[in-house]
């Protein structure tokens, strides 16, 4: 029994989460590493790049649950969650209510959903589990008889939840009739910056997509206080831009020198991140920003098996019998792929931003001021969307072209 397809989606959540306490230190800390070290395995392609691991860490997560032996493990260490599954899924559930306490006036949603074959019958302990740490319910469609409408309403489900900004995630060969079980997690966000741009005071510049090629982009401005760090070691510096009365941020690392991204993605990590942001100090800016706008998406399966996920992608050696014994779902459960689609939207008002994960289950598959600082963005940069107060990451991407 293969599982199909597992793509993040930020997305509108139905029920509303209650606040809770934030995240354990330790799992914010496990969560910003997948985060960074996924980031980093798919740095080597091409162009613009956006996604959000927390929606990949959970679509997964749920996974996990009813992963068992090597294939646990396994998960486990590439996400970097707790070996113990009760307390992972305490932790999760922790997170989720962290995210909700974070986003203040921001709207920031998260929804999780599992999509079931009407004659498959799954462990109630991993249903218990699934229900009680990611809020997700069970929807019963008929994948056997019927893969095509079944489809089309697990991608309904998604546009609908991230405001018809993610559609069509999960394209026609990965759902069949063999397909016993979807997992989607869906999160939307939407964030006006505490101190937004004037219109009038955008114009086309040019944007050094490298050092050789110039585009013409939308360029906004405003000089105001932001917090603010130049990293000379590292070769770049970091300008942090809050979004109004919430704990969220975008916190973009422009390197100093038009051919500089590879070198800032290459020292990217976890600790160098929390590293260069402690040095923000806030300061008057200048600061010269490209509207930009994005969908990026496509499987990230062979990026995780790079991380060391290799048994759930294998049919003869992956073992979800937590999640229900071959016998019930008429052969081996197994990751057939991974799918991950999100979309991004910097405007002058704030940001916007939508991603999907799918996982489908079938049967094999003061006295005088200091001249301000400029930050112009006017060549590649990396950008991270977080929760500034207890340090997880919601999105995390780059710019070559804002007019890709």
């Amino acid at each position: 029994m293969r599982l199909l397809g597992l793509a993040p989606v930020l997305c509108a959540l139905v029920a509303p989460v209650s606040a809770s306490a934030a995240p354990s230190t330790a799992s914010s800390a496990g969560a910003n590493d997948f985060a960074f070290a996924t980031y980093g395995a798919l740095k080597g392609k091409s162009g613009n790049l956006f996604l959000s691991p927390p929606s990949l860490r959970q679509a997964l997560g749920v996974a996990y649950l009813g992963a068992r032996g090597s294939t646990a493990s396994e998960i486990s260490a590439v996400l970097h969650l707790d070996t113990d599954r009760g307390r992972a899924a305490a932790q999760a559930k922790d997170e989720i209510n962290g995210w909700q306490s974070a986003r203040g006036a921001s709207q920031l949603a998260i929804a999780n959903r599992l999509w079931g074959d009407q004659r498959f019958s799954m462990a109630d302990d991993f249903l218990q589990k699934s229900r009680d740490a990611y809020g997700s319910p069970v929807e019963r469609v008929d994948f056997a008889h019927a893969p095509g409408p079944a489809r089309v309403t697990i991608n309904d489900w998604v546009a609908k939840q991230t405001n018809d900004k993610i559609k069509d995630l999960l394209p026609p060969p990965s759902v069949t009739a063999d397909t016993r079980l979807v997992i989607t997690n869906a999160i939307w966000f939407k964030g006006t910056w505490a101190v937004t741009f004037d219109k009038t005071a955008t114009r086309d510049e040019p944007f050094s997509v490298d050092p050789r090629t110039k585009v013409s982009a939308p360029t906004m401005h405003q000089t105001s206080t932001f917090s603010y760090a130049a990293v000379p070691n590292a070769g770049l510096k970091v300008l942090e831009m809050p979004y109004g009365k919430s704990d969220l941020a975008m916190d973009i690392l422009l390197p100093d020198s038009a051919g500089g991204l590879s070198k800032v993605e290459e020292q990217l990590s976890a600790g160098a991140f929390a590293t260069w942001t402690s040095s923000l100090a806030q300061k008057k800016v200048v600061v010269s920003l490209p509207k930009f706008t994005f969908t990026w998406g496509g499987s990230v399966k062979p990026e995780l098996s790079k991380l060391g996920m290799r048994t759930a992608f294998t049919e003869s050696a992956a073992d979800f019998t937590g999640i229900a014994p071959p016998q019930a779902a008429g052969g081996n459960l197994y990751i057939s792929d991974v799918v991950h689609k999100a979309f991004v939207a910097v405007d002058e008002e704030g940001t916007e931003a939508a991603a999907a994960t799918g996982v489908v289950f079938a049967r094999e598959l003061a006295a005088i001021e200091p001249p301000p600082e400029r930050f112009t963005a006017d060549h590649p940069f990396v950008f991270v969307i977080r929760d500034v107060k207890r340090g997880n990451v919601l999105f995390i991407g780059r710019v070559t072209n804002p007019k890709a």
